[in-house]
């Protein structure tokens, strides 16, 4: 039996295929806790469905944590990786 390559791999992070909120919610809620803080309901439209920046700057300005010393990359733009193409 042949097999190929797949034409396209899909990596689904928005909640079509997997709902990733959940852990999203509950490992922002953990980071928060570590820092002596506890979110609350109030907090999740603030975390939930955002960008990890987003959610990064929300987490410092609750918690009063010191930031990175430098941003953290982009979680958007063009892919940094492509497929090799077939010969």
């Amino acid at each position: 039996m042949r097999t190929s390559a797949p034409a396209a791999v899909l990596f689904d992070m928005d909640g079509t295929l997997v709902d990733t909120e959940v852990l999203w919610w509950e490992t922002a809620r953990e980071v928060a806790a570590g820092l002596g803080h506890r979110l609350t309901d109030a907090d999740a439209p603030e975390v939930v469905g955002r960008a990890v920046a987003d959610t990064a700057a929300h987490l410092i300005g609750v918690t009063g944590a010191t930031p990175p010393p430098s941003p953290p990359p982009p979680t958007t733009g063009p892919p940094r990786w492509r497929a090799p193409q077939p010969s």
